[in-house]
Parts: structure tokens; C-alpha cells; sequence
């Protein structure tokens, strides 16, 4: 129903990956002189790569598509990625993480996740969150703390 769109997507995801890739080479290489120009050149990409999602979503994917069938694509998709893969997304989105979109997160993590994989996002975000955000969250979600 996306036509080549999906297909396009695909290869700028593909794309700005190698951009992060350079981006966290120049980083970890501690090269500053090229700091900001790697920087310049990831969020020209991304900010177009998000404009053309953003219109996708609204001219093609909410007109087409039922909340029932786009339920099943995310899950899908959160089926397909490897445990490194979700993990990594997750230490990336924690720190900028609102107070109330981390408690909805980890609230439905602990519903529907694994014993074990509940035990280990919630000890990632023991690790990567300020201890004032960590305490706020264990009491939205009456977890005892540590």
C-alpha cells in the first residue's frame, strides 16, 4: 500500500546508520576538528529522513491502515530484533525520557515482558538514569527500591 516507500525508507535507515557509524568514530577517535561537520551532515539526513516519515504517516499509513494492523507491524517488528538490538534502543532513548513516558514504558514492559527481560530493563534504567529519576520511577510503579 506504500508503494516504493517502504523500499525507501528501508535505504535511509540504512544510510543514516552509516552516518551515526562516522559520527561515533569521530567520537571515539576524539577527532573534534571534524566533530561538528559529522554532526551537521547526521542531523541534515535524520531531520529529512523524519519529515518524509512524518508525511508517510499521514497521507499513506493512517488513511490505509487499521490501529489493529499497525499493532501487529509493531510487534512484529519488536519480535524481529535481537536482544542487543532492543537493549541498545533502549540505553539511547532512556536518558531523554520523560518522567511520565518512562513510567508508561516500564508499566507495560512489566505486563507484558518476561520475568527476566522486565529484571533486565529495569536494571538498565538503574543504571543510565539520574537516581532522582530512578527513585521517582520505582514509586510510580511501587517497585521497592534497592
Amino acid at each position: 500500500r506504500c508503494g516504493d516507500s517502504a523500499t525507501q525508507l528501508d535505504a535511509d535507515h540504512e544510510s543514516l546508520e552509516h552516518t551515526m557509524e562516522a559520527l561515533e568514530q569521530v567520537l571515539s577517535a576524539g577527532r573534534w576538528d571534524q566533530l561538528y561537520a559529522q554532526f551537521a551532515a547526521f542531523l541534515g539526513a535524520y531531520f529529512a529522513h523524519i519529515a518524509e516519515e512524518e508525511r508517510l504517516q499521514v497521507t499513506v499509513l493512517w488513511p490505509n491502515t487499521s490501529d489493529a494492523e499497525l499493532s501487529e507491524v509493531f510487534a512484529r517488528f519488536r519480535r524481529g530484533r535481537s536482544v542487543q538490538d532492543a537493549t541498545r534502543d533502549l540505553e539511547l532513548m532512556l536518558p531523554a525520557l520523560s518522567l511520565g513516558e518512562l513510567t508508561r514504558i516500564y508499566d507495560g514492559l512489566r505486563r507484558t515482558a518476561s520475568a527476566d527481560s522486565w529484571q533486565a530493563s529495569f536494571a538498565l534504567a538503574k543504571r543510565i538514569l539520574p537516581p532522582s529519576d530512578m527513585n521517582q520511577l520505582e514509586a510510580r510503579l511501587s517497585v521497592p527500591a534497592a
